[in-house]
Parts: C-alpha cells; sequence; structure tokens
C-alpha cells in the first residue's frame, strides 16, 4: 500500500527560508519580495506552516492562512531532485481544511498548469465578476 502524505504543524524555519528564497531567485523575483513576505508570516498570528512528508521523506511546506482560508505558499526543499507532488499536497490540505483559496502569481502559473483543480481555478479566476 502507497504512504499517503502526512501533514503535521511545523514552523517558520531557516531551511524554510532558504527554500522559499531560492525558489524566487530562480525565477527573477526580488529578495525584497520574498523578506517582506517573510516578514509578514512571522508577524501574522494566524499563519500556521504544514510539513509535508511521506514515510520520513520531506516532501515540503504548506504556508497557510486558517482566518482567510488561503494557501500562502507550497514549497519544496531547496535542490530536490525528483518530481515534488506539490498537487498532492494541496490536495491533502483540502481533505484537512475543507475550504481554500490560492493566490497564484503569473510567474507561478506555469507550476501549477497541468494539474486540473488549477485550471479550474484559473478558469474561474479569469471568468469572475467580482
Amino acid at each position: 500500500m502507497a504512504l499517503k502524505i502526512k501533514l503535521t504543524k511545523g514552523r517558520l524555519t531557516a531551511a524554510l527560508f532558504k527554500s522559499f528564497e531560492d525558489y524566487y531567485q530562480r525565477i527573477g523575483i526580488d529578495r525584497g519580495f520574498t523578506t517582506r513576505k517573510w516578514e509578514h508570516w512571522k508577524n501574522s498570528p494566524h499563519i500556521t506552516v504544514y510539513k509535508a512528508s511521506k514515510g520520513n521523506e520531506l516532501l515540503g511546506w504548506i504556508i497557510y492562512d486558517p482566518d482567510r482560508s488561503t494557501i500562502e505558499e507550497v514549497l519544496t526543499p531547496s535542490g530536490r531532485k525528483k518530481t515534488t507532488p506539490a498537487i498532492q499536497m494541496i490536495d491533502a490540505l483540502i481533505a484537512k481544511e475543507n475550504l481554500l483559496a490560492a493566490e497564484i502569481l503569473e510567474e507561478d502559473k506555469e507550476k501549477y498548469k497541468n494539474h486540473s483543480i488549477c485550471r479550474l481555478l484559473f478558469f474561474y479566476h479569469r471568468h469572475a465578476k467580482l
């Protein structure tokens, strides 16, 4: 039987910050963005960090704001070689939290474009009358 992804509450750590910073540097986002976002998360009493794992393997982290039911970020460890099951991590969070929203930066659309749930979110975002 395949192991399921397990989400456990974690914290904002140096390893998480490194992965966060590395990812955004790779896609050309200014370091000021990561610094401001990190400070926002550190100062927010509502931010929850989930560590995603399968067995003993760390798959990544989800930064979640339960007050707004919003996924702030989905990250994987820097230097990870395997294809990461980020979508499965999101599925695990949906099963845990029931109601979610996510703001996806234009630069990140490529990261999620092949998942049906994300295609639905993109479609809704383009066509919603808010």
